[in-house]
């Protein structure tokens, strides 16, 4: 009974059994029953044991990573990096140009009057834009020192549709100097007290509230302590 349990355990010279459970198809009678079945209760425990054991050594463990696991850094190309910073600073002169476009569509219109511009309205609204200019440059006419300034300058002044002084990009500057800084100052706040000018007439209006007009001037003071001032059609 011994002999063939071991031989349906596996060590029979005809080859390894499958199972270590002994062969339950050979015949067994009386107390070779008990004796099997005790066999068998106890190989069954002890593959119990045996599995027990596999799982505790087979607990997952991460592989360590070693230097040769590791990724490895493909050089990059010298030319490679050469295009990217290519392409890089051609996206920023595009910004660029892109935003001075914008910049440049948002600057009002500007036109300017001249000596040539012969229609009613352009006149007597120059006219009356000279009478106030002349008269507040008189009242205060400009000294240093206590002695007053003469000679001559040609101004040049930009006004919005609503009379305004339009002030960005400089604002009202001196197109010709009188040779005295002291007079060309003087100048400048003497326009700025006459302004605001007055509305626009309707014909020299236009749909956008944001176009302009230019008016160059000579700006004049006389020995006679007065401003004369004379319509420009640019810089002389």
């Amino acid at each position: 009974m011994a002999q063939a349990n071991l031989d349906g355990g596996g060590n029979a010279d005809a080859g390894r059994a499958k199972s270590p459970l002994p062969d339950m198809q050979k015949s067994l009678d009386g107390e070779n029953i008990k004796v099997a079945q005790r066999r068998i209760a106890e190989l069954e425990e002890e593959q119990e044991k045996m599995l027990a054991q596999v799982i505790n050594k087979t607990s997952f463990q991460a592989p360590r990573v070693t230097d040769k696991d590791k990724p490895r850094d493909t050089p990059v190309p010298p030319d490679a990096v050469d295009k990217v910073d290519s392409a890089k600073e051609f996206a920023l002169q595009v910004a660029e140009i892109s935003k001075s476009v914008e910049v440049y569509n948002k600057r009002p219109r500007k036109t300017q009057i001249t000596p040539s511009t012969r229609e009613v309205g352009y006149a007597l609204y120059y006219k009356a834009m000279q009478t106030r200019i002349e008269t507040i440059g008189t009242l205060s006419f400009p000294q240093k020192d206590g002695k007053k300034l003469y000679g001559e300058l040609l101004v040049y002044i930009p006004i919005f549709q609503d009379g305004t002084i339009y002030e960005k990009e400089g604002g009202p500057r001196v197109e010709h100097s009188s040779g005295s800084a002291a007079l060309d100052n003087a100048a400048m706040r003497i326009v700025r007290r006459a302004a605001p000018f007055g509305r626009f007439p309707a014909n020299m209006r236009s749909a956008d509230q944001d176009d302009l007009w230019e008016v160059i001037t000579r700006f004049k003071f006389t020995r006679e302590d007065g401003l004369e001032t004379e319509l420009r059609g640019g810089p002389h």
